[in-house]
């Protein structure tokens, strides 16, 4: 009825009525609880930190940069508020921090660029090639903002708009290109369509948290009632 191992592998495999055996759990060495936390870190904690980290700062940014034209009447003040650009500022250096760090589960993180070599069909290229874009597209749009801010030239307005809209599209293809790493027949269990709802959830959740920080600062130091961007933030959040 049941066939054991002589080694130390926790297994044994029962006999169906079919005459197949199935595994299952051999608990010859006895059964010890006790909490897993130290399990869970290994060489991969850089990679987890930046995949979090990405989609804290795309959710940041785009209600950063759609609350103002989706909903101008909540978002006004802190798109004309001095707080608009320390948060524009950290979502840059959280950003760059988990590109750092991603590189840091390479064999080789000098060599880092090797990852754009198979844009063609390797999901992780076109997802490193997004996020580089939307890294990209966000300082610039962070640059051009403050500049704006001196120069006040009329033309330099429609460029930053058109510079934000080519961060939220390219950040919204990294996010996908994110998940298809993830969606491969050679890991089933990761192979279901909840990896994409956990990606765009993180990246409502933990960037409505992050925005909601500064925009709480803003309305606290302008001495108004935060409760309407509240209800918005409050609303990704729990989407």
């Amino acid at each position: 009825e049941e066939m054991t191992r002589t080694d130390t592998m926790p297994v044994k495999y029962h006999k169906q009525s079919d005459g197949s055996y199935r595994s299952v759990v051999d608990e010859k060495a006895g059964k010890e609880r006790f909490w897993n936390i130290s399990r869970l870190s290994s060489r991969e904690n850089p990679l987890v930190i930046f995949t979090l980290s990405t989609q804290a700062v795309i959710g940041a940014f785009m209600l950063l940069f759609l609350g103002p034209i989706l909903a101008p009447e909540t978002f006004s003040l802190l798109a004309e508020s001095a707080v608009m650009y320390p948060l524009l500022v950290t979502l840059i250096v959280i950003e760059a921090a988990g590109l750092v760090l991603s590189t840091l589960h390479l064999g080789k993180p000098l060599r880092f660029y090797r990852g754009f070599n198979n844009l063609k069909q390797s999901p992780l290229s076109r997802e490193a090639l997004g996020i580089a874009l939307f890294f990209a597209g966000l300082s610039a749009y962070t640059v051009l903002s403050v500049a704006n801010e001196w120069l006040h030239w009329s033309w330099l307005e429609p460029v930053i708009v058109a510079i934000g809209f080519f961060a939220v599209v390219s950040a919204v293809a990294g996010l996908y290109f994110m998940n298809c790493i993830y969606r491969i027949e050679a890991r089933p269990f990761w192979n279901h369509w909840q990896v994409m709802t956990s990606f765009f959830g993180s990246t409502l959740s933990a960037g409505g948290i992050l925005f909601g920080l500064f925009a709480l600062g803003a309305y606290a130091i302008s001495g108004l009632v935060f409760a309407p961007v509240l209800s918005v933030v409050a609303g990704a959040v729990l989407l």
